[in-house]
């Protein structure tokens, strides 16, 4: 998802300078009317951005963006690994207690290990 949004940002920072080149051209050559200006620069504008959120999913490899995002998924993996185990002993003293019934505690602990499987 970060080499995703690294080359959104890049494909809009490219189109925003090829819209203002060419509006510069454009406005240098048609002199002081603002409008062509406003106008070309728009069009190029909107066109850049309609491209570059349709090849959002197309993106351009980072190896430390790439690295970033392993390492993150992992983090996240490991934080819900140890709130199903958490789930998990709550369930457990639960049914110790006598406050579940064992076809309850066993169906709650297969969702359980399915989720953390």
């Amino acid at each position: 998802m970060i080499n995703k949004i690294i080359t959104l940002a890049i494909r809009l920072g490219a189109t925003w300078l090829i819209a203002v080149i060419v509006a510069q051209i454009v406005y240098s050559n048609m002199g002081s009317s603002n409008s062509p200006y406003e106008v070309v620069g728009g069009l190029i504008g909107l066109i850049g951005l309609v491209y570059a959120l349709f090849k959002f999913n197309d993106h351009y490899t980072f190896g430390a963006a790439s690295k970033a995002e392993n390492q993150i998924g992992e983090v996240i993996d490991k934080k819900k690994k140890f709130q199903t185990e958490e789930e998990m002993l709550r369930v457990k003293k639960l049914f110790d207690q006598g406050i579940l019934t064992k076809e309850e505690y066993e169906q709650k602990m297969d969702n359980l290990k399915a989720k953390y499987l």
